[in-house]
């Protein structure tokens, strides 16, 4: 089987902390351009994309993702859960650098857009509160009630990606760790007969272990003989079928 190349760890950062920064730029630059900018940075201001489909409309949200779980104090909660939860994320990005690809870039999405709304909620200025712990929110679609912003879309992304590598596309997932306890079930410990079958080919072939005797079709049995054996008689004179001299 070949192996997957493993990026060098210096170039795997740098490529990742590149990918980062580009969530983290796109998504401030979009809430510059388009909320600060085309919308005045006034709650309630919309304009039309497409039609009434797609919208950009000015909303606060002082909830997490989608504008979830609004309150009092959700504001301050989300900015600590951010904080505390990023380490987190960056571990689980080091971590699949062996592993497949989806993981890599899924927690790198899941970093770039926690720190993109991480740096509204501590830099955004609302009503002349410098730490107002609210986020700048402007995508709207007709089908999706909730207003959201482009941090959010590299968040949901990641996340996806992420589960997807942890349950099918990583080396160790949940599909190929459950594959491999199958298989060892199939061996089982004293020998029983099983089936293994080749999905790579139209063909099945099956083998039977029995006490340690192996079996495969269109193979004889070990124990089958197709040899014949000359036959040969014992006479009472003890000569083996061989005649006596007569005198």
């Amino acid at each position: 089987m070949k192996q997957k190349k493993v990026l060098s760890l210096p170039v795997y950062i740098a490529i990742y902390a590149v990918v980062i920064l580009a969530c983290i730029g796109l998504d401030q630059l979009t809430k510059f351009l388009i909320f600060d900018g085309v919308l005045a940075g006034r709650v309630g201001n919309s304009v039309s994309v497409i039609g009434d489909f797609m919208r950009f409309t000015a909303v606060y949200n002082d909830g997490c993702i989608f504008g979830l779980f609004t309150g009092t104090g959700a504001d301050i909660a989300f900015f600590i859960i951010t904080v505390a939860a990023t380490p987190l994320y960056l571990y689980f990005l080091m971590r699949s650098r062996k592993r497949s690809v989806w993981g890599q870039i899924g927690f790198a999405f899941i970093v770039g857009g926690a720190l993109g709304n991480a740096i509204d909620r501590a830099f955004v200025n609302v009503g002349d509160t410098f730490f107002s712990g609210r986020v700048r929110d402007f995508i709207s679609f007709s089908i999706f009630p909730p207003v959201f912003n482009v941090a959010d879309s590299f968040l949901t992304v990641g996340v996806v990606m992420a589960v997807l590598a942890i349950v099918v596309f990583d080396p160790d997932s949940l599909m190929n760790v459950m594959r491999e306890e199958r298989l060892a079930k199939l061996v089982g410990e004293d020998g029983d007969e099983y089936i293994v079958e080749d999905d790579t080919c139209d063909n099945q072939t099956e083998t039977n272990f029995d006490n340690g005797q192996q079996t495969t079709d269109g193979q004889l049995d070990g124990n089958e003989q197709t040899a014949e054996t000359p036959n040969t008689t014992t006479n009472p004179d003890g000569n083996n079928g061989q005649g006596t001299d007569k005198k």
